[in-house]
């Protein structure tokens, strides 16, 4: 990712939804503490701070910036191929919502086909 400006805040990077929006979850840079990375989520089901390294080179260079969601409810965050600050644990109705054939998308709390 390359930012306009370090200072910005709450700019989802990329993320996925379900058809209608209610359930998201995306790469977020600024939205609770200023310079960090996060995963934002709706109304923050799987989004803590993670503690990482406040962001310097983003707004002069390209960063690689992924995030991962597991099966059993671990988000982590990485830049630059490193782990950036620690692993969520997402427990109970919020966990992430999983990949139901092309292009679906589906959470334990909401129901739907696939």
């Amino acid at each position: 990712m390359k930012l306009d400006k370090l200072d910005q805040r709450g700019g989802g990077v990329i993320g996925i939804q379900t058809p209608d929006g209610a359930l998201f979850d995306t790469l977020v840079f600024g939205e609770r503490e200023p310079g960090q990375w996060m995963a934002g989520s709706e109304n923050f089901r799987r989004s803590k701070d993670v503690e990482g390294e406040a962001e310097t080179e983003a707004a002069q260079r390209t960063v690689h910036v992924a995030i991962a969601y597991a099966e059993d409810g671990t988000i982590r965050i990485f830049r630059e191929g490193r782990p950036y600050g620690a692993p969520l644990q997402v427990v109970g109705p919020g966990r992430v919502p999983r990949r139901r054939g092309p292009g679906r998308l589906r959470s334990p709390s909401r129901p739907g086909p696939g």
